[in-house]
């Protein structure tokens, strides 16, 4: 109730400030505010992570451990807060081009008029657009990441790292979701280690849109959609041509939220969620601040990159007893270092 409170606040205010930015970056300026400055100088590694809403990713630093220097800006996501849109959103010259329009029977999002249909041509969009090479990565698949890197060679480069597993663990309601989203954390902190051993300087971590989720959706929770001409209807969302509020939902012009568009967009004032098809507890695509405020954290290697190639160590592992008797076992293991002077740890 309170969180419902609170998201119809934010709106109302938000919509009398006639959606401004207010001074805070917009998710459409993020690969050129942000990644594209550094591009030339060294490598970099951009993460694109489905569903990182702010306050999972402000944990982010503390699971790094002190290895990275970080800082963590807020942006404000492209309405509606769904993969296609913020996906784009995210991709270099977004700003200038980003553009939601409706096909035949459907939403479309483009870019300087290229359809962008899924993630095959957002990694197209940036190896055209980036300047230097680029390779794409996944989260989930970290033992390709060494085979991938060798195809940039030496110099500037561009690691692009994709995540679903927030938005895949909500949206197919798993029993596990709530672990997925926290595991996300330790699986960044992993890549970001060893992309760092392989030589990059520079990380930047960003998100498509945020997320609600919390108690299966009651009846009384949902509204009518606004009926008209809808290209998209999702729980949080709707978005097409006619249709009217009813007083249950904003109303507005899409192109009030960073993408050029001649389409309306329906959002539930608070977290109610419209009469359709779709997950019961995990929803996003709205602009209550779980969806649309953002985070976008820029970290630097601080031990790992300046001791890359000076430790070198020799390894000693044993086995606590000279049999293996049960499920669970001791494994004693020591590093002594092997050059003349001790290192600090």
């Amino acid at each position: 109730e309170v969180a419902g409170r609170v998201a119809e606040q934010f709106l109302r205010a938000w919509r009398e400030a006639g959606f401004s930015p207010a001074g805070f970056v917009r998710q459409t300026e993020v690969f050129d505010r942000f990644v594209a400055p550094e591009l030339p100088m060294g490598r970099t590694a951009y993460f694109l992570v489905d569903a990182l809403r702010w306050e999972l990713a402000r944990e982010l630093p503390e699971a790094l451990g002190g290895a990275f220097e970080t800082r963590m800006e807020l942006v404000i996501g492209t309405a509606p807060s769904i993969t296609e849109v913020g996906m784009a959103a995210l991709l270099p010259s977004a700003a200038s081009g980003l553009e939601v329009s409706g096909g035949a029977d459907r939403l479309e999002v483009r870019l300087h008029g290229r359809l962008l249909r899924n993630r095959a041509d957002r990694v197209v969009w940036l190896k055209e657009k980036a300047g230097v090479p680029v390779v794409d990565l996944r989260l989930e698949d970290p033992k390709g990441f060494r085979r991938r890197l060798k195809d940039l060679g030496d110099g500037p480069a561009l690691a692009v790292v994709t995540s679903r597993e927030i938005d895949q663990s909500g949206e197919e309601e798993l029993s596990s979701a709530r672990e997925h989203m926290e595991r996300v954390l330790t699986h960044l902190g992993l890549a970001m280690r060893r992309l760092a051993e392989e030589g990059f300087e520079r990380f930047v971590i960003a998100t498509d849109h945020g997320y609600v989720y919390g108690e299966d959706l009651a009846e009384s929770d949902k509204i009518d959609p606004p009926g008209g001409d809808a290209l998209l209807c999702h729980r949080r969302a709707w978005v097409g041509r006619g249709g009217t509020s009813g007083g249950e939902c904003l109303l507005t012009e899409v192109n009030r939220f960073g993408a050029a568009s001649d389409l309306l967009l329906a959002a539930p004032w608070n977290l109610a969620a419209f009469r359709t098809a779709g997950p019961t507890a995990y929803f996003h695509g709205g602009l209550s601040p779980q969806e649309i405020l953002l985070p976008v954290i820029v970290a630097t290697p601080t031990a790992l990159a300046r001791g890359k190639g000076a430790r070198k160590l020799s390894w000693e592992v044993s086995l606590g007893s000279a049999k293996i008797t049960a499920r669970f076992l001791s494994v004693r293991i020591q590093a002594r270092s092997g050059g003349l002077f001790e290192e600090d740890w």
